[in-house]
């Protein structure tokens, strides 16, 4: 007797910090993951659609540069392969008017300083 769910390997989720990851679909291999500007580190966990089904790399803690292979394969041994490659967000741009002047302010006291130490 044929048994439909043996020949399923799908990933059931892929949640990082139990978020479920951004347009995650079943069909889809390959994803990207920006970790927010001031985390170290995420945790990812995922699962197969089907209990029968066997999973690798589904549960890891990772870094920006690093990449998640999350392996399934069904009951009758076809396998897929989902990755999740981890970047690091940049830092985010001030616009505190009070940053921004504090920082020209030192720009122009670095440029008119004269070569003796003293300001113009």
């Amino acid at each position: 007797v044929w048994d439909a769910k043996a020949v399923d390997n799908n990933a059931a989720y892929i949640n990082i910090d139990d978020v479920l990851i951004k347009d995650f679909k079943a069909d889809t291999l390959e994803y990207t993951y920006e970790i927010p500007y001031g985390t170290e580190s995420v945790k990812l966990t995922a699962a197969a659609a089907d209990s029968i089904a066997k999973i690798e790399g589904g549960e890891g803690t990772f870094k920006a540069g690093e990449t998640a292979t999350i392996k399934i394969t069904s009951g009758n041994g076809t396998e897929k392969t989902y990755t999740v490659t981890f970047t690091q967000a940049a830092p985010p741009v001030s616009t505190d008017a009070t940053t921004v002047d504090e920082a020209r302010d030192e720009i122009l006291r670095v440029i008119t300083k004269r070569q003796d130490g003293t300001v113009c």
